[in-house]
């Protein structure tokens, strides 16, 4: 009985509009020099507004009495953001995940012990050397000055990036790294994010984990992706129903990596954006037929659902459900 009932609450959950996940990209300024993104050579610098986040804390679609809506903290880097003090005890009772590079160490462990920040994921790309290669700066002694002073205070994830510029000695090191210091590790594919104007540089048919050892990783996203890059994976994006990003310049797009903005909240609230007939409209144009990316932000969530679902009903039954025809 417990599987159904959660498969009923994440079935609610999907279906009843609210945003589960909403990552505030609150800045496009910058500090690290990456080679895979180019957010830190945008001109001019742009800041959200107090307001805006407040609007978005504070929207109907954001508070549901089901479940909390987990909001993301990025950048750029979010603590560059010059009210990213304000913006943090906004958000201090609400769920919540600080991203950041660690570059600015002191001021990122401050800000975690004063707001009491419970989740903090940090980009580890590496050893130093690879670091150096995806990132463009030496950083892993500051990573590491974090890492030694919060792992015992705050949850933390390493953020390993997949790209073109690390190898699988780096994927190994940070593995190693992360059990050595008993801290959660993620993984992010390179993709081609919209916001961080990596058009040139993203080849969608190279795979970035060619030769990585991925045996003991139990994760649809990273094993299918050799087979999404081939075309033999069809998993059409559903996860914009209900996890959604907000852009530094009020933008709300529909997802991370079409070019569609269903509104801008300095225009609108974000309330009157997500219920609108427009939004609806380009929702129901785009879920079920785009299998454009891998993007880490959107793509596990897919994956979730579908695995979920999967467990309770038949699979004819689970693709009428969810309205959408899969293949991994």
């Amino acid at each position: 009985m417990r599987k159904y009932a959660k498969c009923s609450y994440y079935y609610f959950q999907f279906r009843n509009r609210k945003i589960r996940n909403l990552m505030i990209y609150a800045t496009n300024r910058c500090n690290s020099r990456c080679n895979h993104c180019n957010i830190w050579k945008q001109t001019p610098k742009t800041d959200i507004s107090l307001n805006v986040v407040e609007d978005i804390i504070s929207a109907k679609c954001t508070n549901s009495n089901f479940y909390e809506t987990s909001f993301g903290l990025e950048g750029g880097e979010f603590i560059l953001h010059p009210k990213y003090r304000e913006i943090l005890e906004l958000v201090k009772d609400r769920d919540h995940i600080l991203l950041s590079n660690a570059i600015l160490d002191d001021r990122l462990i401050n800000a975690v012990r004063e707001f009491k920040v419970k989740n903090v994921h940090i980009s580890l790309d590496g050893n130093r050397d690879g670091y150096i290669k995806v990132r463009g700066i030496d950083n892993f002694d500051k990573i590491n000055h974090v890492v030694q002073e919060l792992k015992n205070e705050t949850r933390i994830k390493m953020v390993y990036s997949a790209t073109p510029f690390n190898k699988p000695s780096d994927f190994e090191f940070v593995k190693k790294y992360c059990k050595k210091n008993n801290v959660e590790m993620g993984i992010s594919i390179f993709a081609n994010y919209r916001l961080f104007e990596i058009d040139k540089g993203f080849k969608k048919n190279e795979n970035v984990i060619k030769n990585y050892n991925l045996r003991n990783i139990n994760n649809d996203y990273v094993k299918t992706y050799k087979k999404w890059i081939a075309g033999k994976t069809k998993l059409p994006c559903i996860s914009p129903l209900f996890k959604i990003v907000c852009y530094p310049n009020g933008d709300i797009p529909f997802c991370c990596g079409r070019k569609e903005i269903l509104g801008n909240l300095y225009q609108k609230s974000l309330d009157e954006i997500w219920y609108s007939k427009k939004t609806k409209k380009i929702q129901k144009s785009i879920i079920n037929k785009c299998n454009q990316c891998w993007i880490s932000y959107h793509r596990p969530s897919d994956f979730f659902y579908i695995n979920l679902f999967k467990k309770c009903m038949p699979e004819p039954i689970v693709k009428k459900v969810l309205g959408v025809k899969y293949e991994f």
